[in-house]
């Protein structure tokens, strides 16, 4: 903070001061804004075939619902499904089984993006406390169901049905904050 000193005493910069009072405002319009935001929780929502039940932690927002739809790692020519066919033909071609020539990896798409907290938490030791699975960070259906935070949320299932070297690739919803 900049101080500015007059005839022995100190004032706050008028620009620091204006600073901070637009920085404490704006969090407090962007606080209610958001609360505006959440879509008020349908009876059932279906998602990737599966229909579900939205309770009290229902806190998906409307804009989040409307990208549901969009499904850009599929759409040819979208900058996101050229990078993904990059990363997965570099993997294929650099990483091959020695024996048979055939790649090392299985890539794995299409896996839902609802998948029980469960699976988005305890299956990778995610503590009960831990911050990111606050309704602040984690966008909930229910009590039992989240969007996806990370691909890694298939892992635990992957690996189960005999799957050792895999790259699970898809879209992931996160309740982040540009800083």
């Amino acid at each position: 903070m900049q101080l500015v000193s007059f005839g022995g005493g100190q004032l706050i910069a008028r620009r620091c001061f204006a600073a901070a009072l637009r920085r404490s405002s704006s969090r407090r319009f962007a606080s209610n804004r958001k609360s505006a935001h959440y879509a008020i929780p349908p009876e059932t929502v279906t998602i990737d075939g599966t229909t579900l039940h939205p309770d009290e932690l229902w806190n998906i927002p409307k804009s989040v619902l409307g990208l549901l739809e969009r499904r850009l790692l599929f759409q040819e020519g979208n900058p996101m499904n050229l990078l993904k066919r990059r990363i997965v033909d570099n993997l294929h071609t650099q990483y091959r089984k020695p024996a048979s020539g055939s790649p090392l990896f299985t890539v794995v798409e299409n896996m839902p993006r609802v998948v029980s907290v469960w699976d988005n938490f305890d299956s990778l030791l995610t503590p009960p406390d831990h911050i990111s699975r606050r309704p602040s960070n984690t966008y909930y259906v229910n009590s039992n169901y989240v969007l996806r935070a990370h691909t890694s949320a298939h892992q635990h299932a992957l690996i189960r049905q005999g799957f050792d070297n895999f790259v699970c690739v898809g879209d992931v919803y996160r309740r982040d904050e540009i800083d």
